[in-house]
């Protein structure tokens, strides 16, 4: 196509809708040969990431919710995760087409990364600051430290999103094709590092200490921000289009399933996979506490120890599981992946103690992990427009990752609310528990899904 001076004045429009003369606004970032360094710092932020959110979904939330709600701990774990992650799915929208335009020296996503992670430790301040102050009369039958709470994480959601909402456009702009792969498996393998490191600190070394619990997490994010962030070679865009008002943004928000079906199915089969994680995953320690019978005061560590042993798991096949898939294709690792969360989903109701509880979570841990080590590779390998579009595109992506948590966790909180179980000690207090017949719900539903998700990416077509 022969080279026009473009029109600034010009509407944008999606991939594959340019109008003549737009090609040559967006300067395509550079993309250049790794070594295993640079694949490692670029994902020592998703490290931090995971280290805050496995500390507040599997330890903190959990906790510290049980002793603000006391019997409204589940509906109370399914409102603030549910309600918040509103925000994790509309930032994203926003922050990646926004830092697509970033004409910043620093580069389009690195200036997002350092505001995101600023909001974000405020607003951990706010929940601690929160958490600390004693339970009185609220709104809706939870007290008003719940209700400050639940904005302290309201901000956390805001902070990270606009910071990973950036970040997850890096590896499409600087990564090759052909190492795509081999880079989501070091992403994979953070997640399961970042996993292990928040729950090694928070539940088993400094367990129930909670103001070096959230000291550990702001730590985390500052340090392994500035790593990504002083390692990253970004190129910066010499001229972005105009802004065009809110309804040209709102349509290049859209990507057509008619146009992009690859697109589509990946993201379907995600929100799926995502949908069942977040069944299970905020209920485990009621789970533990409920079916296999851990005493309240050794829940913490035992909890802990649950989900390393879990996530030692997932590093094995997380480690490989990307780079094989480069040889063998992506799909064939989804598919075995996800039916084996499925199996083990289910198979944790049957179990009657913490071994074989154990047992299960080995199982499902590998499952795990060999999913999240291509889950990147297979998302950038069928973004429409990798080139102008990165962070937009991820942005959209990244919602079938939140968007399962705003309904998941509600729903489930709902099940298994319906099959509560009081009884009476002797001191008068009235304790309670869930019966095996709700979390054979939230399970079965947990495993629906996953098995789903693994069925319809056969329809995904140009990657394999």
């Amino acid at each position: 196509m022969p080279e026009t001076e473009p029109d600034p004045s010009a509407p944008y429009y999606r991939a594959g809708e340019l109008v003549p003369g737009n090609e040559e606004i967006h300067n395509p970032p550079s993309q250049y040969h790794m070594g295993g360094f640079q694949l490692m710092s670029i994902s020592m932020f998703w490290l931090a990431s995971n280290v805050q959110w496995t500390a507040l979904l599997v330890i903190l939330l959990p906790k510290q919710l049980g002793e603000m709600t006391g019997d409204k701990q589940a509906q109370a774990l399914g409102v603030i995760i549910g309600a918040s992650a509103i925000f994790a799915l509309i930032i994203p929208l926003l922050i990646g087409p926004i830092s697509d335009r970033c004409l910043s020296r620093f580069g389009r996503r690195r200036p997002f990364m350092v505001v995101g992670v600023i909001v974000n430790v405020i607003g951990l301040a706010a929940m601690f600051l929160a958490s600390e102050q004693p339970s009185v009369a609220g709104f809706n039958g939870f007290g008003a430290n719940f209700w400050w709470y639940f904005t302290g994480f309201c901000i956390v959601q805001v902070g990270s999103n606009i910071s990973t909402g950036a970040y997850q456009g890096v590896i499409p702009d600087v990564v090759l094709p052909k190492q795509r792969g081999k880079a989501s498996g070091y992403m994979g393998a953070m997640t399961q590092l970042g996993s292990a490191l928040g729950i090694v600190l928070v539940a088993v070394i400094f367990r129930d200490n909670i103001p070096i619990s959230y000291g550990i997490i702001c730590g985390s994010l500052v340090l392994f921000l500035l790593w990504t962030a002083l390692t990253l070679k970004e190129t910066s865009i010499e001229r972005a289009p105009a802004w065009q008002g809110i309804g040209n943004f709102v349509k290049g928000l859209w990507i057509s399933p008619k146009k992009f079906p690859d697109f589509a199915w990946v993201w379907i089969t995600r929100f799926l996979v995502m949908f069942g994680f977040y069944t299970v995953q905020p209920f485990i320690r009621y789970y533990l506490r409920d079916v296999i019978r851990i005493p309240e005061k050794s829940l913490t560590m035992t909890q802990g120890e649950v989900f390393l042993i879990i996530l030692f798991a997932a590093m094995i096949t997380g480690l490989y599981g990307g780079v094989l898939s480069d040889k063998i294709g992506r799909k064939r690792i989804v598919y075995i992946a996800n039916g084996m969360m499925a199996v083990g989903a289910v198979a944790l109701v049957f179990c009657t103690n913490l071994m074989q509880a154990l047992a299960v979570g080995v199982f499902f841990g590998l499952g795990y992990g060999a999913y999240i080590s291509v889950d990147w590779a297979l998302g950038t390998d069928v973004l429409p427009n990798q080139d102008a579009d990165a962070g937009k595109d991820m942005g959209i992506w990244h919602v079938a990752m939140v968007l399962p948590q705003t309904l998941a966790a509600p729903v489930a909180g709902f099940l298994l609310a319906g099959h509560i179980i009081r009884t009476h000690v002797e001191n008068g207090k009235t304790d309670f528990y869930y019966n095996q017949g709700g979390y054979m719900t939230i399970f079965s539903v947990a495993a629906v899904a996953l098995g789903l998700g693994a069925v319809l990416l056969r329809n995904v077509k140009k990657a394999r």
